[in-house]
């Protein structure tokens, strides 16, 4: 999937470079909601934690990459079919049976994708694995920005750019 880069960057104080994996994988679905109800939560926490924020999700590629273990790990219990879904209907499935089928998942991060840019989030795909687009992000980002976060899950820091030139980081100790 080519990287995708949608919306506008607005130029602040601050500014958040997220997974949009992570995204995915935190917020539990309520049984009897529609797609769109769901999707409405992602927007709200992604609101709540991060005001307008840069997501990135993952490309899923045929060539190897560096998250192949993760994505199989997370689909190897889990058959599930193709759910050809509309935002107003009703999700009658458990998230992670929903998401284990790549065709569910890719159909529902582009409704996520829609309704994020709506809500003025920047939304990148990256070729591959998320991990890499998430700092160059949040380095671009820091050009424009005071402060910008990076809260990839596989980091057990909290990452911040300060302006152009400084960086620090603080320990946070958790997995996003």
């Amino acid at each position: 999937m080519a990287s995708n880069h949608a919306g506008n960057s607005a130029q602040g104080a601050a500014g958040t470079s997220t997974d949009g994996g992570a995204l995915l994988r935190r917020i539990p679905w309520n049984s009897g909601e529609t797609y769109e109800g769901i999707s409405s939560h992602y927007i709200r926490y992604v609101g709540d934690m991060y005001g307008n924020a840069v997501v990135v999700f993952d490309g899923h590629v045929s060539a190897p990459s560096t998250k192949d273990v993760a994505h199989s790990r997370r689909v190897r219990s889990h058959s599930s079919p193709l759910v050809n879904f509309t935002k107003d209907m009703v999700c009658t499935m458990k998230k992670d049976d929903f998401l284990a089928n790549q065709t569910n998942k890719q159909r529902f991060i582009n409704l996520l994708n829609d309704d994020l840019q709506r809500q003025h989030n920047d939304v990148l795909h990256a070729r591959a694995d998320t991990d890499v687009l998430i700092v160059e992000t949040a380095i671009a980002c820091a050009n424009t920005k005071d402060t910008v976060a990076m809260t990839p899950s596989f980091l057990f820091s909290y990452v911040v750019v300060q302006g152009p030139h400084h960086t620090t980081c603080s320990s946070d100790l958790s997995l996003s």
